[in-house]
């Protein structure tokens, strides 16, 4: 949420004792509501609050500026394209372990662009669902990659990406998913190119990472 809101509001003497001598209190979570805040916009009903306090003409007053709108209560297995900006899922559903790459200013302004043109195209259809859209990051942290493999797009054909770079239940649907098991069973890998759910390989730290987390069903080279 970039929503930046405040407004004074008098203190009482107890509220001033206790916010101390400085007026400037860490990061509060709290109901917005209580202080009178519209709420519209917002997802949930928590908020970050900072509280400065201000003197004048005897008066106390207290300047309440919201900090962060949180969306309270997300399922990340159950938001789709449709229902959910981008951005607000990448802020709750991103991977916890990869939250230095996620919170680089550069990557929140692609985000940001990229959620913007999601919400502005006709289609509501892209590969692969949401909830699948960092699976390659929740299986392989920062400290567990020993190989990265890079592949383009997700699988454009409906229903059959899966989060991972190549991999698929069925390879011979796709072209490319079966080329990359021929070379690796050409290299004297074992493989077996009739399965191609390669969970196994990111399980013993291959990063299967696509350049582009989404695309336009049907389509490649949008996100």
């Amino acid at each position: 949420m970039d929503r930046v809101m405040g407004k004074w509001d008098t203190v009482s003497d107890s509220d001033a004792q206790w916010l101390g001598e400085s007026g400037h209190l860490p990061q509060q979570v709290t109901s917005y509501r209580n202080h009178g805040f519209d709420d519209s916009g917002c997802y949930g009903a928590t908020v970050g609050f900072e509280r400065k306090l201000h003197r004048e003409r005897n008066k106390m007053y207290v300047f309440i500026m919201v900090l962060e709108c949180a969306v309270a209560g997300m399922d990340c297995k159950a938001v789709t394209y449709a229902t959910t900006d981008l951005d607000d899922f990448v802020d709750q559903c991103a991977p916890t372990a990869w939250a230095a790459f996620f919170q680089k200013q550069e990557v929140q302004k692609y985000v940001k662009d990229i959620s913007v043109a999601i919400k502005a195209a006709v289609t509501k259809t892209y590969e692969p669902a949401m909830p699948l859209m960092f699976r390659a990051l929740e299986m392989v942290a920062p400290s567990q990659v020993k190989v990265v493999i890079l592949g383009q797009d997700p699988t454009p054909q409906p229903g059959k990406a899966t989060g991972l770079a190549f991999s698929v239940d069925n390879p011979k649907t796709v072209g490319t998913v079966l080329n990359v098991l021929l070379e690796v069973a050409l290299e004297g890998f074992n493989v077996d190119i009739n399965n191609g759910n390669l969970e196994s390989w990111a399980n013993q730290g291959v990063l299967l990472l696509n350049t582009a987390f989404t695309c336009e069903q049907g389509k490649r080279d949008l996100n």
